[in-house]
């Protein structure tokens, strides 16, 4: 829940999110945490795990992706990392990465429903922002 305020609260996410109450609880997002963990109890525990899965999986391709073709077209870039094995173990991680989100379809292709309707929320919720145009309380560089 304190992820869902943090988003509203920096234009990302629908502001009512953002809201507490007068224990300054971010009730509205908590209740949202908890209406999303009710309904997936009613889930099996395996298509659960399915889905964490590809969740994390994809991912990891596209930060692996982003990795790589960071590399590739501006090597010049100061890096605060660094990364074992370059952009060759990048790419093996990448190729085992990709192959494991491919193999949660063969696993259950139901999966690919509840991927749908996330890639249309998190569609939805980018557009949303476009929209606002919020500048967020801090940036990032700010913080590092």
């Amino acid at each position: 829940n304190e992820l869902l305020f943090a988003l509203a609260r920096d234009g990302v996410m629908i502001a009512s999110m953002a809201s507490i109450n007068r224990f300054g609880s971010p009730h509205k997002a908590l209740m949202l945490v908890c209406a999303i963990g009710l309904a997936a109890s009613a889930l099996p525990p395996d298509r659960i795990l399915l889905a964490v899965v590809l969740s994390l999986s994809g991912s990891y391709v596209v930060l692996l992706a982003a990795f790589i073709r960071l590399r590739l077209t501006r090597p010049e870039m100061v890096r605060p990392f660094r990364a074992w094995g370059g952009i060759a173990m990048a790419t093996i991680c990448l190729l085992l990465a990709s192959a494991l989100f491919v193999a949660c379809f063969r696993a259950d292709a139901r999966v690919l429903i509840g991927l749908g309707l996330w890639i249309a929320f998190a569609t939805g919720m980018n557009l949303y922002r476009r929209r606002r145009a919020v500048e967020p309380c801090e940036r990032i560089v700010d913080v590092i």
